[in-house]
């Protein structure tokens, strides 16, 4: 039989037969590398792995942290926040447009998923907040979901637009027109006169849901006053029923009649004008007619005095509504007697002194005082041999 004695009994032990290394040095150089294989992967983790991971900061790169809002608050002027995906909107703009403008803008910033709108609209009571969310077929440019721990959006809806209503309160107003802007009441167009511009601004505050009324009412009755007295009416007035103005005064002329009606209808606003306009009577006829009146009626004075005695109040009404009916211009005397009792220096100081009361009361009830002049004449007797008939005042041209 024959033997081979050069092959160690060791070797059936080898990992690797065919490798000339001993059994017990293949298995301490496998040993040595596994050594080396697990140092190298330890120090690869190192490298690409914890804070310092440029792969790490591949993906904060894409994950939105402080979204740039900077662009929608410089165009609408107005204050953006950003966190957790959704953009907050705060401060006033002029309108609901503006408003929801600024929501569409801050949606489309790359980040933004939802927008709450706490934009409040000038003239508004309180802050209305709307919350706009992204279309759910619209990805955001974001590798990261939103924390489970963020608040729920709530939706409200936009007020109503109160306009209808606000043109139904003033509907009663000729030439008024009402609409809304958010809790704010708007009146335009043109009212006959002050109390009725308060009345319609009363019925548009009523409106429930209206809080401030912006009050824009042309009234006209100043301005139909003022066309009268352009033309040279004589204590022109003006009454008005809505747009319709009944105008009042003294003219001279049919042509001076005519440019007053002209001049009232041309105003804007008014739609209708009536004629109560009078003619002057000439200067001649309305003293007469005055003097006609106090000779039947003489004007009576406490004694020794020239107080008048209220019995001749009516007398001296008439007289003024007489005297007003006189041409633009005309200038009047007031004049004074006295009879021929007493010292006539007396007398004489107690004619002026009658004359001046008379002409004071006929301006108080509304005659030109640079139309009238009060003389006395003292005593006399060229109206009758009789004491009374010389105690009188007249008028003259």
């Amino acid at each position: 039989m024959e033997t081979h004695d050069d092959i160690e009994p060791t070797d059936e032990r080898k990992l690797i037969p065919e490798w000339s290394v001993k059994a017990d040095d293949q298995i301490i150089f496998f040993a040595i590398g596994v050594v080396v294989f697990l140092a190298l992967l330890g120090y690869g983790c190192t490298q690409f792995g914890g804070d310092d991971n440029p792969l790490s900061d591949t993906v904060e790169q894409v994950v939105p942290g402080n979204v740039d809002l900077t662009d929608v608050e410089r165009e609408f002027d107005i204050d953006a926040a950003y966190r957790n995906g959704t953009a907050t909107l705060t401060g006033v703009v002029a309108n609901e447009d503006i408003r929801r403008a600024a929501g569409r803008d801050a949606l489309a910033v790359p980040g933004v998923t939802s927008v709450r709108n706490n934009l409040t609209i000038a003239g508004d009571e309180a802050a209305e907040t709307t919350t706009t969310e992204a279309p759910a077929t619209t990805a955001a440019p974001t590798t990261t979901a939103a924390p489970a721990t963020t608040a729920p959006t709530t939706t409200v809806a936009a007020p109503a637009d109160l306009t209808p209503d606000v043109a139904a309160a003033v509907g009663s107003f000729a030439g008024v027109q009402g609409l809304a802007n958010g809790s704010t009441a708007v009146l335009e167009g043109v009212v006959g006169t002050a109390q009725e511009s308060a009345d319609a601004e009363a019925n548009a505050l009523a409106v429930d849901g209206i809080t401030d009324v912006d009050n824009r009412l042309r009234i006209l009755q100043p301005e139909v006053v003022a066309a009268l007295d352009a033309e040279g009416v004589a204590n022109g007035g003006a009454s008005m029923n809505g747009t319709i103005a009944t105008v009042t005064g003294l003219v001279d002329t049919e042509e001076q009649r005519a440019a007053a009606l002209a001049a009232a209808a041309a105003v804007p606003g008014v739609t209708e004008v009536i004629d109560q306009l009078e003619t002057a009577a000439p200067a001649e006829d309305v003293v007469g007619e005055i003097n006609a009146l106090f000779e039947a009626n003489p004007i009576q004075f406490a004694s020794g005095s020239d107080e008048i005695l209220a019995v001749s109040f009516p007398i001296l009404d008439e007289a003024a509504d007489l005297l007003a009916r006189a041409p633009q211009g005309t200038n009047v005397t007031v004049e004074g007697y006295t009879d021929t009792q007493g010292p006539a220096d007396s007398n004489l100081e107690l004619s002026q002194g009658r004359a001046d009361a008379v002409r004071a009361y006929l301006v108080d009830k509304g005659i030109n005082a640079d139309s009238l002049t009060a003389e006395g004449r003292g005593e006399t007797t060229e109206f009758g041999s009789d004491l009374a008939s010389n105690r009188r005042v007249q008028l003259s041209l």
